[in-house]
């Protein structure tokens, strides 16, 4: 590269050797070598063509008089004067002349004044002198002869103009851009040039002379040049090895071998930088400054960079890495810029690409994607890839992401939702037992989702796919995806029982092997389309159960939630603190139910007591306020009120015996359990069957932030699980409708929603609440063993409920389930919270292990 201008150097000084002091043109060729400056030329530069356009531009633009003639072949004198001359002012002649001289590849020019003024023997002051010299035009002949030979070149070689945008160019004179552009072999480009401030030779011999340093790298080459104020080049060396950095206070130095240099204090970190740019070479070199450049908020460079390289090689890596660009030049998300743009095709060439796992996660470590991005790309490339061989390719990337995720991100809700798809990923792409494992462990450590159970949006659908504990469901799901129908009962028994509402899931349980299931959901299924639920007949009832176990009450068949390890223990403890209120009121309007009075109801009621040894217990048919429901009082005497109008073979509100068993046994459990304690004015019960009714008055008694602790902070966060988990599930064809899926998940637990105190304290007593009276709806089903019995019941000892079964007999329960009001609430969702609980606990495994134990004798 350098040969050519070592090679012009050497002639010069042969040049001048060889003639002698007598030549004609000794004195001058000495003279412009000695004091003038250099341009470097191109191939094919008209030296004749040159000296032309100069004469032309004194001529034309700075208005001089010119005549010329050649000194020998390689010198041309041009001289110039001013038409209006100051000579008779000054008495002197304000004559110039300029000397252009080829030399191979190189032009030296210089401008002194004419032999008229030199000769005339008239002796002038510097100052004199000088003024002349102002008028010569010299600035404005030095930046022409730049401009003119720089541009000339251009027009031929466009392809191999600098390109001024780029973050590794410092700003360069147009002499060292034409000493630069010829240095280059044909398809050479230059990716880099910085100006040095000073260089240094064997750490002692400094370069007094030396004006401009750069340090220059291209596809091929590393280098470094210096030149002298003339333009003059006095040293240059390609680098083949890598340079090192000395870190110093206030300037870096740079060393190469024998020589070292010190960068401007504007670009010494772009050498830090480009420490390691000699492992790159051609294609790959360019690949690399533009990511440099991408990674220094250079967006515009790095493009640049890029569309030279399209021009060099097809690589789809290249339109991903522009994808990179011009989204952040346009300052767009990703996720914008790939809605509104197609990048299917260059994905899919991507997986085709061979070793493209390591390739990819090179690629987003080496451009320092950030990880909202990375997310991006993640669906992007899961949606776009089909094959198990394709899914495998992502894995790598996948699993990179997953420990970012983890490192930086301990909410155990968001580690299960990144997990949940990481396994289906994994499943997808034939990792099924890898997968199987990860879900395994997930079930362990779930997040408590019973606060999403009991406090759902009042818009969601009980009925639909949305409900329940949506993170179990989802694990589950995927669980039996790995070990396919035959081997997953039990997680669709599960999941079944999360969803017990839910037609679809009832009948894939259906579908199973396993007969005394079937029997139940399909009983569940006929419940929820009026099948036979409205004329019930009596069925055999039993009253010779046995005293259940303690730990059998406390530990299956109360709510999970209510155990010791559950979110609401907690209400238990603050329940038995609560002191109990008088109900001598509630008698004086009863009825004593006994042997002689009713003697099939008063065995059936004195063998619910047995069942949770509560032997002392007085029963009452009440006639007046109290004429319908059935509801149990705890006081020194445990009591149980009937209203008669469930007594009454002609009344909308009989109950069979069956009926009367669910509903007496549920209130025995609220008695066990001290549920009762605060029931003195139905206010509980208000709030059980209508949700909120009523509990403003509860806030007032009820210390509710001791109830259920911190259990209720996630409801919102659970329950938008709901709107996300769903939805990101499906590949949507809409390119920006999947991103936006792909993302809420992350994007939304990095929220933290805030709710008012009040609001928490009210949903905490709901959440109680609703509790409780699941828990004596598992007694009443498992001692009456008849769940068409059980929901009838809850409808008709309601005074809130009762009117509701005739829209029952009339339509069907799930109807009633589905009624909305005028903004999109669910009309009865506490009814379908209610019956959902019902229906879970009868196909679950602790109502037949409970059910079993209760009827052995």
């Amino acid at each position: 590269m350098f040969n050519i201008y070592k090679k012009n150097f050497d002639e010069k000084d042969k040049l001048l050797n060889q003639q002698s002091e007598n030549d004609s043109s000794f004195n001058i060729k000495k003279l412009i070598i000695e004091n003038g400056k250099v341009v470097y030329l191109y191939p094919g530069f008209n030296f004749e063509a040159f000296s032309s356009s100069v004469k032309l531009h004194l001529h034309n633009e700075l208005k001089q008089e010119t005549k010329s003639k050649n000194i020998d072949e390689s010198i041309i004198e041009i001289e110039y004067f001013s038409p209006e001359s100051i000579a008779d002012k000054l008495n002197v002649s304000t004559k110039f002349k300029l000397l252009l001289m080829q030399l191979n590849n190189i032009l030296f020019f210089h401008i002194d004044l004419s032999d008229a003024v030199n000769n005339s023997g008239e002796k002038h002051s510097k100052f004199s002198i000088s003024s002349f010299l102002n008028d010569s035009y010299k600035k404005e002949l030095s930046a022409f002869f730049y401009e003119n030979i720089y541009s000339s070149y251009i027009k031929k070689h466009s392809e191999k103009e600098l390109d001024s945008d780029n973050f590794f160019i410092d700003e360069t004179h147009l002499n060292e851009r034409l000493f630069l552009q010829n240095i280059l072999k044909e398809d050479e480009t230059i990716l880099c040039k910085l100006n040095i401030s000073s260089f240094k030779e064997d750490a002692k011999n400094t370069f007094k002379d030396a004006e401009n340093s750069t340090f220059i790298v291209t596809d091929k080459d590393v280098c470094i040049a210096v030149f002298n104020k003339k333009g003059i080049l006095l040293y240059f060396e390609s680098l083949s090895q890598k340079f090192s950095i000395s870190r110093r206070i206030g300037k870096n130095a740079i060393n190469y071998g024998t020589i070292t240099w010190y960068p401007k204090r504007n670009n010494s970190s772009r050498f830090s930088d480009l420490k390691d740019i000699q492992d790159f070479t051609e294609n790959s070199r360019i690949r690399e400054i533009a990511r440099l450049c991408y990674i220094n908020k250079e967006y515009i460079s790095a493009e640049n960079l890029f569309q030279i390289l399209a021009d060099k090689e097809k690589n789809p890596f290249n339109q991903l890495s522009l994808l990179f660009i011009k989204s952040k030049k346009n300052k767009d998300s990703v996720k914008e810029y790939i809605s509104e743009n197609d990048f299917g095709k260059t994905i899919r060439e991507i997986l085709n690409t061979e070793d493209s796992e390591l390739k990819i996660l090179e690629l987003f470590e080496n451009w320092e994607i950030d990880y909202n991005d990375k997310t991006t790309f993640l669906q992007f490339f899961a949606d776009i890839a089909e094959s198990e061989e394709e899914k495998e390719k992502i894995l790598p990337f996948y699993e990179n992401i997953r420990e970012e995720f983890k490192k930086n991100n301990k909410d155990l809700i968001n580690q299960t939702v990144f997990d949940i798809k990481y396994a289906e990923f994994l499943i997808n792409s034939g990792h099924k037992r890898k997968a199987s494992q990860i879900l395994k462990s997930l079930l362990k450590h779930l997040p408590d989702e019973t606060v999403s159970n009991l406090l759902p949006e009042k818009t969601l659908n009980l009925t639909g796919d949305k409900s329940g504990k949506l993170l179990k469901i989802t694990v589950l799901d995927l669980m039996a995806k790995a070990k396919g129908n035959e081997d997953s009962v039990k997680e669709i028994q599960k999941t079944a029982q999360l969803q017990p509402l839910n037609e679809t899931r009832l009948k894939k349980l259906a579908y199973t092997k396993d007969d005394e299931l079937k029997e139940k959901v399909t009983e569940i299924i006929n419940i929820l389309n009026n099948a036979g639920l409205c004329y019930t007949d009596e069925l055999n009832y039993r009253t010779d159960y046995s005293e259940l176990p303690v730990n059998i009450i406390n530990d299956i068949l109360r709510h999970p939630a209510m155990l010791k390890k559950g979110s609401f223990y907690s209400v238990q403890k603050w329940l038995s603190k609560v002191k109990t209120d008088g109900y001598s009121t509630v008698k004086s309007y009863s009825e004593k139910i006994t042997n002689e009075s009713n003697q099939k109801l008063f065995e059936l009621l004195k063998n619910i007591g047995k069942i949770f040894n509560i032997n002392q217990t007085e029963y009452f048919v009440s006639k007046g306020e109290k004429s319908t429901g059935v509801i149990g009082y705890e006081g020194g005497t445990p009591f149980l009120i009937i209203g008669h109008e469930h007594l009454n073979k002609n009344s909308n509100l009989y109950l069979n015996m069956n009926e009367l068993q669910f509903a007496a046994t549920s209130e025995f459990a609220h008695i066990y359990f001290k549920h009762t304690k605060i029931t003195s004015q139905d206010v509980w019960r208000g709030v059980a069957d209508k949700g909120s009714f009523l509990i403003n008055t509860l806030l007032d008694v009820v210390p509710a932030a001791g109830i259920v602790g911190k259990s209720v902070k996630n409801v919102h966060k659970l329950n938008n699980l709901t709107k996300i988990i769903k939805t990101s599930n499906k590949l949507v064809s809409n390119v920006k409708n999947a991103y936006d899926a792909a993302l809420k998940v992350t994007d939304f637990y990095r929220k933290k929603i805030k709710t008012s105190s009040k609001t928490e304290k009210e949903e905490k007593l709901l959440a109680a609440s609703r509790l409780m009276q699941f828990t004596a709806d598992r007694a009443g089903l498992v001692v009456s063993g008849n769940v068409k019995s059980a929901v009838k019941a809850i409808f008709l000892t309601s005074k809130y409920n009762s009117d509701l079964f005739d829209e029952v007999k009339n339509s069907s329960l799930k109807e009633l389930l589905l009624k909305e009001n005028n903004d999109g609430t669910f009309k009865h969702q506490e009814l379908a919270i209610r019956f959902a609980n019902l229906f879970s606990f009868y196909i679950s495994d602790d109502y037949q292990q409970i059910r079993k134990i209760l009827t052995e004798k």
